[in-house]
């Protein structure tokens, strides 16, 4: 169930970018949260905030907007890693560009915070 909110709040932060908006409203979850904690420490958003909205907990996430409409600021992949892929092929791709989203023991935090922590986890968002 996880992945599909992850899966809807990815598509809902492309859309808000692909139309130009200011902010855009997220359901409250716990990895909901902790992936926009990880944007904001890396730079893809401005800020958020808590919103309460017919009994319900809503984030209000506030995009960066490039002001070239060309130049994409924030591009959110979700990523599907199977049991045969493996992880050097994972850690292989990030040498290009961008940065995982990895829910793990501690939370979820980006690819960085856990090299650092050493530990591993389960790919929830790849952001170039």
């Amino acid at each position: 169930m996880t992945s599909n909110r992850i899966t809807i709040c990815a598509s809902i932060f492309s859309n808000g970018q692909k139309m130009r908006k200011h902010s855009i409203l997220l359901p409250c979850t716990k990895n909901i949260l902790g992936v926009v904690k990880v944007l904001k420490a890396v730079g893809y958003i401005t800020n958020f905030k808590f919103v309460f909205l017919k009994q319900r907990m809503y984030l209000e996430v506030f995009l960066k907007l490039v002001e070239n409409p060309k130049k994409q600021s924030l591009l959110v992949l979700h990523v599907r890693v199977s049991k045969n892929f493996s992880r050097r092929a994972l850690w292989a791709l990030k040498k290009k560009v961008g940065v995982f989203v990895l829910t793990t023991s501690l939370g979820v935090l980006s690819d960085k915070e856990a090299r650092l922590l050493r530990v591993g986890g389960k790919v929830l968002l790849y952001v170039c």
